[in-house]
């Protein structure tokens, strides 16, 4: 197939989506069959869409024909799967294995049809439309975002981090925020594979530092999409109940790794290693406003007991990353230990009564000695690194330590048992 007649067939899907009124049969079904699978079939075909074509006018069509279709109560069924082959034809041209030789213009459409594919769908208030198109737009965003080396946030391509707040990165945070929130409740509701979405995930995270930096500053961000969904539902009840269920030495072995948990492993890292998840953590030591201590520390249990079977099995940071992991986990080790220290200050074990203990202290401290052995066993396998020795002994954490754990040898109950003289069973 030419240029020209791709082009010639581009033309032909807009003038069917821009006119999705008198769209009143399938007739459009074996051409657009035809050129999805040309596409499908081929890598230089696809490469020869990308490079050469006007692909990009279809892309950038899609806010203002969601924006027309939020206005129209009924969509005939017929556009509706009009849309999702337009959709899939577009995923498929982004699965090409590089960009390198690809020229500016083409590269600069390529990292504009995030925004159009999110702006466009966010728009659309038509219930019934946007839920049965969902799932290409999601499969469509995991494709092109795999395609890129970088995500494009505000007017510019710049993933480094700033002191200054960019107000068009914030919207377009906050617009991605919202588009994640809608995708996560649907794909839950429906029981739907949320793999792709995962992907789409992982690929602004780790390809625009500034996603994260912008992104924690939104209690939608942090309640819904980081905590209750990424957090709960796919480390907690998936990943990490897979994880432990293997044999140790399969725990670090990509291979052994389906797609979802490898893609969910390196979302994690790099959230542990980014710089902004420092203040995040600190505002669950300190009780946000609008939570209890307690939900404040569950969440905090599960981001240190997760988190250590994921650093624990990795053996490769570099020191950008070790210095910002040293200063959470250093960090939230102070803080807890200072909160163990005041219990002790104001009660000791031999002068309060047993129904004290069960009712106030064990809650609490239950909770401490979660968070603090898992972080714990963190700094422990750190410290096989020069660079976390040097940090451990730059801010006196053998000090703080040995003060915490002479607090507690005094203070908790030791346990004896003896076996010599009992009778096996």
């Amino acid at each position: 197939m030419s240029v020209e007649e791709f082009n010639f067939y581009h033309e032909y899907l807009l003038n069917l989506l821009n006119h999705q009124e008198t769209l009143d049969n399938e007739d459009f079904v074996p051409e657009v069959s035809h050129f999805v699978q040309l596409v499908k079939q081929d890598m230089e075909t696809r490469k020869l869409v990308i490079k050469e074509t006007n692909w990009y006018l279809i892309v950038e069509s899609f806010p203002s024909i969601f924006k027309k279709l939020g206005q129209t109560q009924n969509v005939s069924s017929f556009y509706i799967r009009l849309l999702n082959a337009v959709l899939l034809y577009c995923r498929i041209i982004f699965c090409v294995k590089s960009i390198n030789d690809i020229d500016q213009n083409t590269l600069d459409h390529l990292y504009d049809t995030p925004k159009r594919l999110i702006s466009g769908f966010t728009i659309l208030s038509n219930g019934h439309f946007k839920e049965r198109t969902v799932e290409r737009v999601i499969e469509t965003l995991s494709m092109v975002t795999q395609l890129l080396p970088k995500y494009k946030l505000g007017k510019d391509i710049d993933v480094s981090l700033g002191l200054d707040i960019d107000q068009d990165v914030q919207t377009d945070v906050t617009e991605i925020t919202q588009y994640l929130m809608y995708s996560i409740d649907y794909l839950t509701r429906n029981e739907k594979d949320d793999t792709m979405l995962m992907i789409f995930f992982n690929n602004i995270i780790n390809k625009n530092d500034k996603f994260l930096q912008y992104a924690l500053r939104e209690n939608d961000f942090k309640d819904q999409v980081l905590e209750k969904y990424f957090l709960v539902k796919v480390l907690n009840e998936n990943v990490y109940t897979g994880l432990t269920n293997r044999h140790k030495e399969n725990i670090n072995n990509e291979e052994s790794l389906n797609k979802k948990e490898l893609v969910s492993l390196q979302l994690l890292k790099k959230i542990l290693t980014h710089e902004s998840i420092t203040p995040y953590f600190e505002g669950k030591l300190v009780n946000e406003a609008n939570r209890s201590f307690d939900e404040n520390y569950e969440i905090l249990s599960l981001w240190s007991r997760i988190s250590s079977t994921l650093l624990c099995n990795s053996a490769k940071f570099d020191t950008f990353q070790l210095t910002n992991i040293m200063i959470w986990v250093f960090m939230i080790l102070e803080n807890v230990s200072m909160s163990i220290l005041k219990i002790f200050e104001k009660h000791t074990i031999s002068s309060i009564d047993e129904s004290y203990i069960d009712i106030e202290l064990i809650p609490k401290t239950d909770k401490f000695y979660d968070i603090l052995m898992n972080n714990l066993d963190v700094l422990s396998h750190l410290c096989q690194f020069q660079h976390c020795q040097k940090f451990v002994l730059h801010y006196k954490g053998i000090e703080k330590l040995g003060k915490l754990l002479g607090v507690l040898h005094t203070n908790c109950y030791r346990l004896s048992v003896h076996i010599d003289d009992k009778q096996g069973g």
